[in-house]
């Protein structure tokens, strides 16, 4: 800000210096020179326009928010009024579900299609094991429960997203239709200490006593540096930081399970960079129930692609969608399917990872080390890309071992996060076909103009006026006149949907159309300058080289047109066939 105040007192200054030297007739000022002050002043004068009216949202905002620390009061308090709102059973299904979701999350479903520069999202979930025993209980001991027996209520993780990313316009819905309340903030942050208490309880070992204040403490401290944590942390201190706490839940103490410390730690670790919204609804009388949530997400979410920004800077709508999906890995059954709006078609689908953007291929999809079976299926020709995801087990170990280190496979990364990006195009022939066709007629007329010299003919008077005017210049504004019939039917939203080439290629037909109507009206009453006498075909001529340039231009202009849309044409139709074939 203080560099832009320097900056516009000097415009001024320099401004104010000018135009006084160069309006006052008692200075020894040359001609040239008040000239050259004059043109300078109306520079800095335009210059501080610019720079003072430029717009700047930046006066308005707060700054980043500082890192928010819950207390440790603040954590009892909520564990207690969760432990007094909620029924157990209520809390071991979340506690469940958050340990190992695939075995409750049985689909997924995530239908979206592209609204302006936004994307309209409906997911739909499917939840069951409402009358499976608990994890952790012995089944062979433990009277299976019927389902509806147990308490009224039940909590869910319905939503998982990134932290820093907002849902826009969120609501939660059930299958009837009504509409679900999230649990607050406070709440869910009681859940997700009780959910971890109850890990470390469960992983103490048989006859030992339950977790003791100082271990509760303990616990506290080591999840108020992660999962509790709210806002962005940069620096490779407070990464370090929240490992160590991660570590040291791992290695909490010997009294406790090894298996279900690590538990407890993968999922606080998971819950660093992603926060939960639960819900609580009633307990279904059936095994499964069917939730969802509607929302708005940006069309441009990870990677800010080139082509988009040039998009966005022409006012043309989104192309690229890097879509991120709801648990696409965790899902017993995952289904993505995107919708293109009207007149564009889906010209690939692949997946990234969220973090590095780098393009996910069929070996890299693993879970646990096992291979899932993944599929995207969609027709190029037609508007729908779909993906489906199958969580495929690990094969039981062997009853033998092997102790052979050569026969071993390395181990390979499980894949993380994944996203969608989907790339649309216009369905041929489009606003390409008519920026192809006003450029095609643009290059006629000019080449016409020049290779005939309509308007140009040396025959001149004695005052050097040019006397051949019979050809009136309306010919030079067809092309407008096509340009508006072409675009009758065409308005903002097909507007949007337009190719970059297709925007520039009409540009600068109306440019060189401008350029040809200004260099009629200049020949019309006075000799070209630039005039040559070329030899084509044996043939010589005299040409004027402005028009020339604007003829080559125009031709070319046309003939890169021409090859986008019979490359864009060529691919929409073998995609048809390989349809119908």
């Amino acid at each position: 800000m203080e560099h832009g105040r320097v900056l516009t007192w000097l415009l001024t200054v320099v401004m104010i210096f000018a135009a006084v030297t160069a309006s006052v007739d008692d200075l020894n000022v040359s001609p040239w020179a008040r000239w050259t002050l004059g043109i300078l002043s109306f520079a800095c004068f335009i210059a501080y326009i610019w720079w003072r009216h430029r717009l700047d949202s930046d006066i308005t905002d707060l700054g980043p928010p500082i890192p928010e620390l819950v207390s440790l009061e603040e954590v009892q308090l909520s564990a207690s009024y969760v432990m007094s709102h909620h029924d157990a059973d209520a809390i071991q299904y979340l506690t469940d579900a958050l340990t190992n979701l695939p075995a409750y999350l049985t689909r997924v479903n995530e239908q979206m299609e592209l609204s302006g520069r936004s994307i309209l999202s409906r997911t739909s979930l499917v939840f069951s094991g409402f009358a499976r025993v608990p994890e952790g209980v012995d089944s062979s001991v433990a009277t299976p429960p019927v389902v509806g027996s147990r308490g009224q209520r039940v909590l869910i993780p319905l939503i998982s997203a990134r932290k820093g990313r907002l849902f826009h316009k969120s609501t939660a819905w059930d299958a009837s239709g009504a509409t679900l309340s999230p649990l607050s903030q406070r709440e869910t942050r009681g859940l997700i200490f009780v959910v971890v208490r109850s890990m470390l309880e469960r992983a103490i070992k048989e006859g030992g006593p339950s977790l003791t204040e100082l271990e509760e403490i303990k616990l506290i401290r080591i999840m108020r540096q992660t999962v509790f944590r709210v806002g962005k942390l940069d620096g490779s201190s407070n990464k370090q930081a929240r490992h160590s706490s991660i570590e040291e839940l791992r290695r909490f103490g010997d009294r406790f399970d090894p298996k279900w410390r690590a538990k407890a730690a993968e999922l606080c670790d998971s819950l660093v960079s992603n926060y939960v919204i639960v819900v609580d609804i009633e307990r279904p009388t059936v095994d499964s129930v069917t939730l969802g949530y509607d929302h708005i997400l940006p069309s441009v979410q990870d990677n800010l692609r080139q082509s988009e920004i040039t998009r966005a800077k022409h006012g043309l709508s989104a192309h690229v969608m890097d879509i991120t999906m709801t648990w696409p890995l965790q899902a017993e059954s995952f289904h993505f399917q995107f919708t293109a709006p009207a007149g564009t078609y889906i010209f690939s689908h692949h997946l990234e990872e969220v973090r590095t953007n780098t393009i996910v291929e069929q070996s890299q999809m693993l879970r646990q080390g096992v291979q899932q079976y993944a599929r995207i299926a969609r027709n190029r020709s037609e508007n729908i890309a779909h993906l489906y995801i199958r969580r495929q087990r690990p094969d039981p170990p062997p009853n033998h071992s092997d102790d052979s280190s050569h026969d071993r496979k390395p181990v390979r990364r499980d894949l993380e996060d994944i996203k969608s990006v989907v790339k649309l195009r216009e369905i041929p022939p489009g606003s390409l076909g008519n920026a192809t066709t006003i450029a095609l007629v643009t290059a006629i007329i000019l080449v016409y103009f020049t290779l005939f010299r309509v308007g140009l003919d040396p025959s001149l008077d004695k005052e050097g006026a040019n006397t051949n005017q019979d050809v009136p210049a309306l010919i030079l504004t067809f092309p407008a006149f096509l340009a508006a019939v072409l675009g009758r039917g065409m308005n903002q939203e097909t507007l949007g949907k337009s190719t970059v080439s297709a925007f520039y290629g009409l540009w600068l037909s109306v440019f060189l159309g401008l350029m040809g109507v200004l260099l009629y009206l200049y020949g019309a009453n006075r000799k070209m300058p630039l005039d040559v006498e070329l030899t084509v075909f044996g043939i010589k001529q005299h040409y004027s080289l402005p028009w020339l340039a604007i003829s080559f231009l125009a031709v070319g202009n046309y003939l890169i047109l021409r090859k986008y849309k019979s490359e864009r044409r060529r691919h929409y139709l073998d995609s048809l066939r390989r349809l119908v074939s």
